[in-house]
């Protein structure tokens, strides 16, 4: 039923209206998906389809009389929608506003798009408004959620930008750059906490683990990899373990990582990627959170630029120490040629000794060199 009266004179009066004829006609009542009303200047309604009744949770013909703040306890929400409708009656000017707050069906604030037409309806002293209004709540939140992918998309590209050509430098300490790449782990996937791993022969050690929230860098205990090979064994298969419920996955048995360290730090989701270098397992990088959190592509995209980035750190800082270490035997070599001179050409060890004992220390980079002497006549 489209048109719901006061009285039978009230309903002939308006089904001679051709606002509502023409509304009957093409079956708008029945089929519009969304509200359908009419109210009185006093905001009492004078007739609603079935999807506006159902806020009330009755059948549209009993509707008559009621007003807004019989289903909605929103005050300031109830004033706006009396003022929205005076005003269309007053001007005599229809209105649409693109998107406005309300409650759905079932309950619960959405958005809606609503149009409001001033209309005649016989029986009332003043003209009243139509209103036609859709649900779009499920078509914002997906324009919500695409405005904030591309931010973080643009977030995580100023971020990646920035470590290539500001903030990390081979000719840094690696430390110092393994803590640039845990920030910027956190603050491009707006996590609580970003980690890099160690993978050694018998335990995990932590190079570095940022908290977002205290700002503060640790490095942790070591963790015994016999309590975590099966996390080990996983991340070797090169799988990328992505848990929106650290409780609910794969190692959810497994006592020592769960207790022993998710429910410890409060970790709830995670995402870890390995590290490899070639064929060797190096490392692991570790993305946690402390709610529940759905990872997506994107993200993981981001995580997987920055486990390259430390892989290259990674490479230059093995490079680093293969450098040093044929420099300092070089060196070695170099001052075992020169002290066999010197022996060669001494007469007087006591002499030589000092210059001897400095050479070796040098080239060993050590602060104390001794030497020793065998006193054979007096026993040691």
């Amino acid at each position: 039923t489209l048109i719901v009266a006061k009285d039978l004179t009230d309903l002939r009066k308006a089904k001679q209206s051709i606002n509502f004829e023409a509304i009957l006609s093409i079956g708008l009542v029945d089929n519009f998906p969304g509200f359908i009303a009419v109210k009185n200047y006093d905001g009492e309604f004078i007739f609603a389809n079935k999807n506006s009744a159902t806020m009330f949770g009755i059948n549209p013909e009993d509707i008559v009389g009621l007003s807004d703040k019989d289903y909605n306890a929103d005050i300031e929400l109830i004033q706006k929608y009396l003022e929205d409708d005076r005003k269309v009656i007053d001007e005599q000017k229809s209105i649409i506003i693109p998107k406005e707050k309300g409650i759905r069906i079932g309950g619960g604030y959405g958005y809606f798009q609503t149009t409001k037409i001033p209309v005649d309806i016989p029986g009332q002293q003043k003209k009243c408004v139509l209103i036609f209004s859709i649900d779009i709540t499920d078509r914002i939140i997906q324009e919500n959620l695409e405005i904030e992918r591309k931010n973080s998309l643009a977030l995580q590209n100023e971020i990646l930008y920035d470590l290539a050509n500001n903030s990390i430098s081979f000719e840094n300490d690696f430390f110092n750059n393994c803590k640039k790449l845990t920030e910027a782990l956190t603050k491009g996937l707006n996590i609580e906490y970003a980690s890099i791993w160690d993978v050694k022969d018998d335990q995990i050690d932590c190079l570095d683990c940022y908290s977002s929230s205290t700002g503060l860098h640790q490095n942790g205990s070591p963790l015994l990899k016999k309590h975590w090979q099966p996390y080990l064994d996983a991340l070797k298969a090169n799988l990328e373990l992505v848990s929106s419920n650290v409780l609910l996955g794969p190692f959810k048995n497994e006592e020592e990582i769960i207790n022993g360290y998710y429910l410890k730090n409060d970790i709830k989701s995670a995402v870890d990627i390995p590290l490899k270098l070639g064929e060797q397992f190096k490392g692991i990088i570790c993305c946690e959170h402390t709610d529940t959190k759905e990872w997506n592509e994107q993200e993981l995209a981001f995580i997987r630029h920055i486990g390259n980035i430390s892989l290259a750190l990674w490479e230059q800082e093995l490079r680093k120490a293969a450098e040093r270490r044929l420099y300092e035997r070089s060196e070695i070599l170099k001052v075992t040629a020169e002290v066999s001179q010197i022996l060669q050409k001494t007469t007087n060890l006591e002499n030589s000794l000092k210059l001897i004992l400095q050479k070796i220390g040098d080239a060993c980079k050590s602060s104390r060199v001794y030497y020793f002497t065998n006193e054979i006549d007096k026993g040691y």
